[in-house]
């Protein structure tokens, strides 16, 4: 079974990130975490397998990321608290598999990035193969970019979060054919995100920004 694990103000100093200087609540954290999972630091030897977004403009740079955590913080007034969330899923061998033998975490990427964004948090993925275990980081925009409000997570969010996931793995394999439907997970959270309505507001919001 995948293992959904999580950065938080609790276990951050035991994490790869203690030796830097920033911590969460400060804004530097978002370019740390941006060029770690994507692997675009000078150290970094061995790049990400595969990068993916939602909630950006298409071709974004890291420069072009980074600025959209922050412009979004800054339309909200919001820059107190944590900054960003790091999540990574890790698999065990052949779990990302279909029936065919076909890898599927590229489309299992995408799917649970979808739990971050039709919430209303833009997103960052990157698939790293450099490890005995296949794994994703995700890092997420704090603030949603339709309230304004932080992200909460508690036991309960967290469990459903787990729940999806498993769910996600086993519709992109093939192991299950009910669709996925987010709002199962969710309480029926009413500001659910659509593609089509969401890029609209993307290219209003840059426009206003500019």
């Amino acid at each position: 079974m995948a293992i959904l694990n999580v950065i938080s103000t609790r276990n951050y100093e035991y994490s790869s990130y203690a030796d830097y200087e920033y911590y969460p609540n400060e804004p530097e954290i978002i370019e740390i975490y941006l060029t770690y999972i994507t692997r675009t630091r000078q150290i970094d030897s061995y790049p990400a397998a595969y990068v993916g977004y939602f909630g950006f403009k298409p071709y974004a740079s890291i420069d072009d990321l980074v600025q959209g955590f922050l412009e979004t913080q800054a339309l909200y007034r919001c820059r107190t608290g944590i900054r960003a969330r790091h999540e990574w899923v890790s698999f065990k061998a052949g779990e990302t598999l279909d029936g065919y033998g076909r890898n599927r975490v590229v489309d299992i990427a995408y799917q649970f990035a979808l739990w971050y964004f039709k919430q209303g948090f833009q997103v960052v993925f990157a698939i790293h193969t450099d490890t005995e275990y296949l794994h994703i980081h995700y890092v997420i925009n704090s603030v949603n970019f339709l309230t304004g409000r932080k992200y909460h997570s508690n036991t309960h969010v967290l469990l459903n979060e787990k729940k999806y996931l498993e769910d996600v793995i086993q519709y992109c394999t093939g192991k299950r054919e009910k669709d996925l439907n987010i709002l199962e997970y969710t309480n029926g959270y009413e500001n659910l995100v659509n593609e089509k309505f969401f890029n609209k507001c993307l290219y209003l919001l840059f426009y206003f920004l500019m």
